[in-house]
């Protein structure tokens, strides 16, 4: 419903190898990053579409381990992880309603688009190879559709391209980092249990 702010809380936990650029004097690396985050997001009314931005703040713990020269290392980290946001509006078949009519609204197909962004806002250090911020902005716009095919499922399918700046001060400090723009594809089938 429209004029509705939520908090948002969310705890992220990955642990396992990573890939880095073969030139680099490091191998065998290994992460275990634990990652809480904190945010806010609020709907309202654009045109008289449901619309949403949302802006989150991670704060992350790493732990990794890696060969620096076969001689076997191991670094902490801690601090703010990238800022994200992202604006959406549904653009068919949920036009903005407040939550009496989003309650009596009969379930039908709904479309939707989204832009995230992931700003640069985490701790860098371009004399470290290892940080929690990647120095880049990072856009990803998306399409997304909701469709009911019963009373209790539905299925959501979303698409998108994520882009990237670069990194012109990447480990040791003076080298540019670029990367090509990567595809993004997720579905999810959902059952509504009636009360």
């Amino acid at each position: 419903p429209v004029h509705t702010t939520t908090l948002i809380t969310g705890f992220s936990y990955s642990y396992g190898g990573v890939v880095t650029d073969p030139t680099l004097p490091v191998q065998n690396i290994e992460a275990d990053v634990q990652t809480p985050s904190i945010g806010v997001a609020h709907s309202f009314s654009l045109f008289k579409l449901t619309s949403q931005v949302m802006v989150a703040l991670p704060y992350s713990w790493a732990q990794v381990t890696g060969d620096v020269d076969n001689q076997a290392q191991r670094v902490t980290r801690s601090g703010f992880s990238d800022m994200r946001v992202r604006f959406s509006v549904l653009v068919h078949g949920a036009p903005a309603a407040t939550l009496p009519e989003v309650i009596k609204a009969p379930r039908k197909t709904v479309v939707g688009v989204s832009l995230s962004m992931i700003a640069p806002t985490g701790q860098f250090f371009s004399d470290k190879l290892i940080n929690l911020g990647t120095n880049r902005f990072s856009l990803k716009p998306e399409v997304a559709l909701s469709h009911p095919f019963s009373k209790l499922w539905l299925i959501d399918v979303y698409a998108g391209v994520w882009f990237f700046t670069k990194n012109s001060s990447f480990y040791p400090g003076n080298s540019v980092r670029t990367q090509e723009p990567m595809g993004t594809f997720q579905a999810h089938l959902s059952y509504n249990i009636k009360p």
